[in-house]
């Protein structure tokens, strides 16, 4: 909360379209199908994030090119293990 009032980002109130549309579409699966779809869905989504942050570096404003540069690591961290989950 603190870093999102010092950078001035806007949170939306809705969701996007796409959103709409992953949302909708997990809402007809069950069980296995959902946990699948839902861990690509979750890992993909990391993987912009991860992108995001690494884009970050570029910035002109040094707290955020600082703060980016600290949370990346730890983003690309996480990546794999999931995706073997749904391997499995």
């Amino acid at each position: 909360m603190r870093n999102r009032r010092k950078f001035s980002v806007e949170l939306p109130d809705s969701l996007t379209k796409e959103q709409s549309i992953q949302l909708n579409h997990l809402t007809t699966l069950n069980d296995q199908a959902f946990d699948q779809q839902y861990i690509i869905m979750m890992t993909v989504d990391h993987a912009k994030t991860i992108k995001f942050f690494q884009e970050a570096a570029n910035l002109s404003d040094v707290d955020l090119t600082a703060f980016a540069a600290k949370k990346s690591p730890s983003l690309t961290l996480t990546t794999k293990w999931p995706l073997q989950s749904v391997k499995s």
